[in-house]
């Protein structure tokens, strides 16, 4: 299926506009986690903002809320949404190095309260990004793991508020419970 809605900047539907879609039924949870996956293919190369891809366990997390919303069950308005993680987010069983590599082969033994969050929510988590090393910093450079590319000029690094891939939920919200 193709994806149309409005495309924000870079390409994509904007969060609200996914939701709804979802909603109307004009595309699948399955739908979404494939054109953001293709955007990855199509695009990481160059802009170098993927640290790692849940390709199979993000479709396997999209069949899975495509047949909660079937029922006619839905967790929220994330659900069936694609998210990104920043790799100082941990999420069970992956490896979450905050962008260092001093952290290189470190595995988390629980997910992070937002990691949890999203996913009760119904949220489907695509990967995780790089980062300035421990978050310390306001622009993208990264010299040990590479830095983002800015997707609006890929010679340019990205500041830190355009480089935010989560939502920042402070408490639970009302409409995920």
């Amino acid at each position: 299926m193709t994806i149309a809605a409005p495309i924000q900047a870079g390409g994509f539907p904007g969060l609200a506009a996914m939701a709804e879609m979802l909603r109307n039924g004009a595309c699948t949870s399955v739908d979404l986690v494939k054109h953001a996956l293709q955007r990855i293919d199509d695009l990481d190369e160059r802009l170098h903002a993927f640290v790692e891809v849940y390709r199979k366990e993000a479709l396997a997390a999209a069949e899975a809320a495509d047949r909660l919303l079937q029922s006619g069950y839905s967790l929220g308005p994330l659900h069936g949404v694609p998210v990104a993680l920043k790799d100082n987010i941990d999420i069970e069983g992956r490896p979450s190095t905050a962008g260092s590599t001093l952290l290189v082969g470190n595995i988390a033994d629980s997910d992070a309260w937002i990691t949890r969050r999203l996913l009760e929510c119904g949220a489907v988590i695509v990967g995780k990004t790089h980062m300035v090393e421990f978050a310390l910093g306001a622009w993208g450079a990264n010299e040990y793991m590479g830095a983002p590319r800015n997707p609006w000029g890929a010679s340019e690094i990205c500041p830190r508020e355009a480089r935010a891939a989560v939502p920042r939920l402070r408490s639970r919200p009302a409409w995920c419970r």
